[in-house]
């Protein structure tokens, strides 16, 4: 049968219990008009018990009144029988050294998988096709990928093309030593080297007109970050020279910021995940010990992060807000106050001494983007003059200072 509702809730109950039903219905009814609720709560109690009972059962999909809705929050909540997470980790006690046996275990699989996952999937002749129809190839992943670009050279082009290796990972590369490089795959030697790269451009534009030179570069993120010159090098090669492919391999989380929206377009670039879980024992043997991707310490990860994002804003502001960002670090190191803070102010002398400003207008447009970037703030001293606060510890802006003179 179906279920009858009266004003307080759904009941169901047998065939015997209709006429009961209705009869209360309608003494219900009669005692609306006195809006006695405590009589209408003890006439449905009287013949059946509405919460718990054995004869019927609450359906749970109904309007409740305020005074169902105050009993059901006042009901107590069980508490959780199962040990904290805190408790668990107490047990869990192991030394350092099976930790590390541990993840060298588990290394070992995980290179063995990916080790069968590359001999079955043939990429390296996918990369090489992909090249060849005039795209540009950026490997990402955990793990070091010098040996996968060493095997797409060996087995695709040592034989058949014009390659150069550029070891982007290494800390003393200079732009002479990657002209050099280019000299070489024209065939010049020391004797015949060629520094003036519009020169060198026009030759290897006349030598690569029918072939192929293909551009293998460890760790352009690294390369391009550090050297400013080297990155125009590679970027004017790449647009002057036809026939230019370039493979090159990315580890830094940031990336695919090194290039614009117009760069990424220019250069055709094509992303592959090549995780490898290979150790950067070659990376780290040759990069920077004070700050460099490869490090295993937090400080050296998040020091290469702000010298990125440094660079990403200076690269980014005119010639005039490039020089009076150098006065504010310079100043900023030769600052003798416990907060390393100076007056606005003062910089603004200084930068009028340096014909870089005319006005203090002028010079808070300069300061706009590094505000907006957080590389400088704006604050009140304890005499109310306004001074400027450098958000960065000392040793980055000394790493920052002598990048900029290597690339100057």
């Amino acid at each position: 049968m179906e279920p009858r509702i009266t004003r307080s809730s759904r009941i169901f109950t047998n065939d015997d219990d209709e006429t009961d039903i209705e009869n209360i219905e309608t003494d219900i009814s009669d005692l609306e008009d006195d809006g006695n609720i405590a009589d209408k709560i003890e006439l449905i109690g009287d013949k059946f018990e509405v919460f718990g009972s054995k004869k019927g059962t609450i359906d749970t999909d109904f309007n409740l009144t305020s005074d169902q809705y105050f009993l059901g929050q006042s009901r107590t909540i069980k508490a959780s029988k199962q040990p904290p997470f805190s408790t668990i980790l107490e047990g869990f006690d192991l030394y350092e050294a099976d930790i590390n046996k541990i993840i060298e275990k588990e290394q070992k699989l995980l290179c063995k998988e990916w080790n069968i996952n590359s001999s079955k999937n043939n990429h390296l002749l996918k990369y090489y096709h992909l090249l060849k129809s005039d795209f540009n190839l950026l490997l990402y992943g955990y793990g070091s990928k010098r040996l996968i670009l060493k095997q797409f050279a060996e087995q695709e082009l040592q034989t058949k093309h014009h390659y150069v290796i550029i070891h982007g990972y290494m800390e003393l590369i200079k732009l002479r030593d990657v002209i050099l490089t280019m000299n070489k795959s024209i065939g010049n030697d020391s004797d015949s080297f060629i520094s003036n790269e519009i020169e060198l451009f026009n030759l290897m534009k006349t030598y690569f007109e029918s072939e192929d030179l293909f551009v293998l570069i460890h760790s352009i993120d690294v390369l391009f970050t550090k050297n400013l010159k080297i990155r125009n090098f590679i970027q004017n090669l790449f647009t002057m020279v036809p026939n230019v492919r370039i493979m090159a391999t990315v580890d830094h989380a940031n990336s695919p910021l090194l290039w614009s929206m117009t760069e990424t377009s220019t250069y055709r670039w094509l992303w592959f995940n090549e995780t490898t879980f290979q150790p950067y024992l070659i990376e780290r043997k040759f990069s920077s010990s004070q700050s460099s991707v490869f490090s295993t310490d937090s400080k050296s990860w998040k020091q290469s992060t702000n010298l990125l994002a440094i660079r990403q804003v200076y690269n980014s502001v005119n010639n005039n807000a490039q020089k009076i960002f150098n006065l504010i670090l310079k100043m900023f190191l030769e600052s003798r106050n416990r907060s390393s803070t100076f007056t606005f102010y003062s910089l603004y002398l200084t930068c009028r001494e340096e014909f870089l400003v005319n006005s203090e207008v002028t010079l808070r447009e300069h300061l706009a983007e590094f505000k907006y970037h957080n590389l400088i703030k704006m604050i009140k001293a304890s005499d109310g003059a306004e001074s400027i606060q450098v958000m960065m510890d000392k040793e980055t802006v000394k790493r920052f200072i002598n990048d900029s003179k290597e690339n100057e």
